[in-house]
């Protein structure tokens, strides 16, 4: 048997960071917004340890900026990477292929109610299982759910910290750059498994 793992944001959809328009929309530098972000929760955030309404207060705490709880989905426009998602329904069609993915839920919910993961069998979301990459715990809550040894994964990921955890967990792991590579990184996956 034969698992794949496709992070979402990054590999099958860009535009999915929204960091960049909402320090530009709030006219705080991209560097020091994302320091404040940490500070006021962001890994927890997608974790799922607390709520988007908890960021915003936390942030508000710290900056005197009030943020609309919204912020997070208003600037939130993900577009197909046409072939990725191409490779993962011909995957799917004979592999089990799911989604490990860093996601907050206004962001979940929107990729769910438009259909974008219809083509997987299971979605495992940081914010639902309460952990989030790069820890190595996420892909162990994977591997326990789904059954499978490590040296029956392939994961993908354009966040070279999430391929790195991957790694150290025996997981055949791919830093996302384009495509191309990633077909032939799968072909030479499956070519090994035969």
């Amino acid at each position: 048997m034969s698992l794949f793992i496709f992070d979402v944001g990054g590999v099958l959809y860009k535009g999915t960071s929204v960091i960049p328009e909402i320090a530009d929309n709030l006219k705080v530098p991209r560097e020091r917004f994302l320091e404040i972000a940490v500070k006021s929760g962001v890994m927890d955030l997608q974790a799922g340890k607390i709520t988007e309404r908890d960021f915003c207060e936390r942030f508000l705490d710290i900056t005197g900026i009030p943020l609309d709880k919204e912020i997070w989905v208003k600037f939130f426009s993900p577009e197909p990477v046409e072939a990725n998602i191409e490779l993962l329904k011909e995957l799917a069609a004979e592999y089990t292929v799911v989604a490990g993915t860093n996601t907050i839920e206004s962001h979940f919910l929107f990729h769910l109610n438009r259909g974008d993961y219809r083509f997987f069998h299971r979605v495992y979301a940081s914010h639902i299982i309460g952990i989030a990459k790069p820890d190595t715990q996420f892909f162990e809550y994977i591997l326990r759910k789904e059954r499978v040894e490590p040296e029956q994964v392939f994961f993908v990921d354009d966040t070279l910290k999430n391929v790195q955890s991957a790694s150290l967990c025996g997981i055949k792991a791919l830093h996302y750059t384009n495509p191309a590579e990633l077909k032939n990184a799968t072909d030479r996956f499956l070519s090994r498994r035969t």
